[in-house]
């Protein structure tokens, strides 16, 4: 099994600090970190500096929300939810909300933006299809509504509670030229080069999204009309990055690193929802208890960043390496 990009980006930073490495298990993504005598553990940027009770709440939607605004941090007003009875009730309430699987990743089975009983009926299903049979039994059989709330999904990392790495996420999207149609349009794309970018993939995920704007693989969008082909801002689907770490509101960094704090995360990727993130205000949506670090070491607009190295000072610094 070949190492994976998540974990390779730490590998080749933990060599230029004379740490060494040995792979555990066939999957790529958990290996022992060595250096003089010093032992630790790591899945990809999952480290023994996160225990289980943190993890357990930052691997579900409601319970980081719920953990959340029990300290007083901004986050949407949510639900759960156990069928499309309640999540109608949900609707007929905020008129425009999110529906999502509690543990799902990288998008996996979210609609955003539901306003109508068709598209509610379609985003329960969808989500429900995508939830984890492994997720903890006492919400095995329930997904997340949420309020939706206006603005761009960013990502906000934290380190030892005092880094800060940020991103702006942008969803895939294809650009029209009046001739292609959206299929031969994401082809293209597929075929630009430029390093670290996903490949977009036509899947039902996919196919959702445009269902929702009246369109199909078959349309052939106007001369520079742009179209998004997913709702989520996720690189894994083909989405694109660009670092704003100097021009985030210090407000939202001091605001990230309180609730890194109260989650009990030294290692916490923070998706934030906001119009403006040279302004204050905005949501947390959600946790990675386990945050990709090449989407600031590679970004594709804007300097890169190097967490990689910072959490790896980190854990030497408490004794862990």
């Amino acid at each position: 099994m070949k190492t994976s990009p998540y974990a390779k980006v730490i590998l080749k930073e933990a060599e230029k600090l004379n740490i060494t490495h040995k792979k555990i298990g066939t999957s790529g993504s958990a290996f022992m970190l060595s250096r003089k005598d010093k032992h630790t553990f790591i899945y990809q940027s999952l480290t023994e500096m996160i225990g289980d009770p943190a993890y357990v709440i930052a691997s579900n939607k409601y319970l980081t929300s719920f953990t959340l605004k029990k300290h007083g941090f901004p986050v949407p007003t949510f639900k759960l939810i156990r069928d499309y009875k309640e999540a109608l009730a949900f609707l007929k309430k905020h008129k425009k909300i999110v529906i999502k699987p509690l543990s799902a990743n990288r998008g996996k089975g979210i609609t955003i933006g539901v306003k109508t009983r068709e598209e509610l009926r379609e985003a329960v299903n969808f989500a429900f299809a995508n939830t984890k049979k492994k997720i903890q039994s006492t919400y095995s059989k329930c997904i997340i509504a949420e309020k939706a709330v206006p603005g761009d999904d960013h990502r906000v990392l934290v380190i030892d509670y005092k880094h800060v790495f940020a991103i702006k996420k942008i969803p895939a999207y294809v650009v029209g030229d009046g001739k292609k149609n959206i299929r031969q349009l994401i082809w293209h794309k597929n075929r630009q080069k430029k390093e670290h970018k996903k490949r977009i993939i036509i899947d039902e995920g996919l196919e959702h999204v445009l269902t929702r704007q009246d369109l199909t693989l078959q349309s052939v969008p106007d001369e520079d009309q742009r179209v998004y082909v997913r709702r989520t801002a996720n690189l894994a689907t083909g989405g694109e990055s660009r670092d704003i770490t100097d021009k985030l509101n210090p407000k939202i960094k001091e605001m990230a690193i309180a609730a890194a704090r109260a989650l009990k995360m030294p290692v916490a990727g923070f998706d934030f929802m906001c119009r403006d993130y040279t302004d204050d205000k905005g949501y947390f949506i959600e946790v990675n208890p386990i945050p990709g670090f090449m989407i600031h070491r590679y970004p594709h607009f804007g300097r890169p960043r190097n967490p990689a190295k910072v959490m790896l000072q980190t854990l030497i610094k408490k004794g862990l390496l």
